[in-house]
């Protein structure tokens, strides 16, 4: 026990915990920068799409992305749900990027209703919520799922 600063047994335990969080929190960040660098093809090709689908006169910005291997090629196809803003309209679509010889091109898209949002990808399935008008001054939020077939986004019942 000691004594000298009235901690008794604790002096070494708190040292120890220091090091541990030190070395996991490092490592941490070290995982952290390797998954933003497998990433950085992916958000540029966001980046490249959301360019190509800008209008004069609106805004584009991404809503939810997310990536996962949807034909089971092995390789990941990114999932993006992006809106179109203009001064007196607005639009969402729900796009699947996929990656070929060159990097990520468009294989679909789909123009989609209500406020929405991505939850994720599960079982090869696109998983998102979406918010509709239900009348006047109330709306209902529902649960839907797409499936990217090729050329083609699906709704599956």
């Amino acid at each position: 026990m000691d004594r000298r600063y009235g901690r008794a047994d604790r002096v070494l335990p708190e040292r120890i915990l220091l090091v541990f969080a030190l070395f996991f929190g490092g490592i941490g960040i070290v995982i952290s920068a390797g998954l933003a660098l497998d990433n950085k093809p992916a958000e540029l090709a966001i980046k490249k799409f959301l360019a190509s689908q800008k209008a004069k006169d609106s805004n584009v910005q991404v809503q939810g992305s997310a990536a996962a291997d949807l034909n089971g090629d092995g390789k990941p196809e990114m999932v993006l749900v992006w809106s179109s803003i203009a001064s007196n309209r607005s639009s969402t679509s729900l796009t699947v990027l996929t990656q070929g010889a060159y990097g990520y091109s468009e294989a679909a898209t789909l123009p989609l209703s209500g406020m929405t949002r991505l939850v994720g990808v599960k079982d090869k399935l696109i998983l998102l919520e979406q918010r509709m008008p239900a009348g006047e001054s109330s709306s209902v939020l529902r649960q839907v799922k797409y499936r990217w077939q090729g050329s083609k986004i699906q709704a599956t019942g």
